[in-house]
């Protein structure tokens, strides 16, 4: 049996990817954030999915979980991630350090951690990015920093891991229906609150566009699952692709994004 490890596997779209691997079969070790989340997830899964504590932050997690997974690994799915909205000329420094701790650091720590078991089985890489990997939206500077810098690192180990055959693919979701929009606003106006009003006010057109468009996206997004098609592509395909664009707005989006010009995508912001 193949075994995997999905980070963020709480809810949304790695809860998604650990039920659909572990009804295909996978042996799934899927990370959460605590003992609530690990009952829900081990309640909705057979036998073979294996709920596991894991902050990638910390680096005791980690440890614990390499012994828990054992020698070899055919899959690592580095998932987990946050949104920290709002103006850069705003954000305060330890919110930036976070979205980066998190989103980029954390997700090398992950998988440096894995690499000798991955290496042992041959196994894949997935890191799951999005289209802020290429396109920066007003108020999410900080988020699509991250997201290009996890971009970078994903081609960086799949060049670096290539004379191993280790195949490292990046996907790139656009607006999904997940949690993470409820998180995203609630993260929002938690940080606001701390600015000045003076402040605020320099950026109140863009905050209220923000939070009128997550509410538009949300209603809009894509059902999980076509994430989880291109994650079981990736990881079963002979040969996988190296970036996988989820859904036909969102690879028309990063088509604007890579070929026009940044006046004419600034003019439209």
């Amino acid at each position: 049996m193949k075994k995997i490890l999905i980070t963020g596997a709480s809810t949304g779209i790695g809860k998604a990817i650990a039920l659909s691997l572990d009804r295909q079969g996978w042996q799934v070790f899927a990370g959460v954030r605590n003992q609530k989340d690990k009952k829900n997830l081990q309640a909705k899964g057979s036998d073979h999915l294996q709920p596991v504590i894991l902050d990638i932050t910390k680096e005791a997690h980690i440890k614990k979980i390499v012994e828990t997974v054992g020698s070899s690994l055919d899959g690592l799915i580095n998932n987990a991630g946050i949104v920290c909205p709002g103006p850069l000329e705003l954000m305060p420094i330890e919110d930036a350090k976070r979205q980066l701790d998190v989103n980029v650091i954390s997700q090398i720590s992950v998988t440096q951690a894995f690499l000798p078991a991955i290496r042992k089985a041959q196994g894949r890489i997935v890191f799951i990015s999005s289209v802020s990997g290429m396109i920066v939206f007003p108020l999410l500077g900080m988020y699509a920093a991250s997201k290009h810098a996890l971009e970078a690192i994903g081609d960086g180990f799949r060049r670096e891991l290539k004379k191993w055959d280790i195949k490292v693919s990046i996907i790139e979701p656009g607006s999904m229906k997940t949690p993470i929009w409820n998180k995203t606003l609630n993260r929002g106006n938690s940080q606001m609150k701390k600015l000045p009003k003076e402040k605020l006010e320099l950026y109140e057109n863009e905050i209220n566009s923000l939070l009128n468009g997550a509410s538009e996206a949300e209603k809009k997004a894509l059902d999980a699952k076509y994430v989880v098609d291109a994650v079981i592509d990736a990881l079963e395909a002979s040969k996988p692709k190296t970036r996988y664009i989820v859904g036909p707005i969102h690879k028309l989006k990063t088509i604007i994004a890579r070929f026009l010009p940044d006046s004419f995508l600034d003019d439209r912001f």
